[in-house]
């Protein structure tokens, strides 16, 4: 088989999009004043609190590039490839779940509490 060849230079790439995007894609609550990496309740608490009042996700996303590791990515890429996409919220969920910052059932009352907040917005 043969051996493909990494590209010496990027001069011929073009990457002036990914400016745009970054720009485009960025919202001011992600602009977090929380830790990258959620190690307490309390933090994840706060964290969760904050989302609640606003309903934006954005404020996951530091939160979810902090604590994501190659085992999570994976998890969240079988997600997407069976068509069960998780959002930040959800994400947030696991991670907190899963490094047993937050039991199963308190994650539960965030998101009874989320679809209340959905439901009150709604309205």
């Amino acid at each position: 088989m043969a051996q493909l060849e990494r590209p010496q230079t990027t001069e011929n790439l073009d990457f002036s999009g990914l400016v745009c995007y970054k720009t485009a894609s960025r919202r001011p609550v992600m602009d977090a004043e929380f830790s990258t990496v959620i190690a307490t309740k309390e933090e994840a608490v706060e964290l969760f609190e904050k989302y609640f009042r606003t309903l934006d996700e954005g404020v996951f996303a530091p939160m979810i590039r902090g604590m994501t590791t190659p085992d999570d990515e994976g998890v969240f890429a079988i997600m997407r490839g069976s068509g069960n996409d998780m959002r930040p919220f959800t994400m947030a969920c696991y991670l907190v779940n899963t490094r047993n910052i937050l039991s199963v059932d308190e994650s539960m009352i965030f998101v009874d509490l989320e679809a209340a907040a959905r439901k009150a917005r709604a309205a």
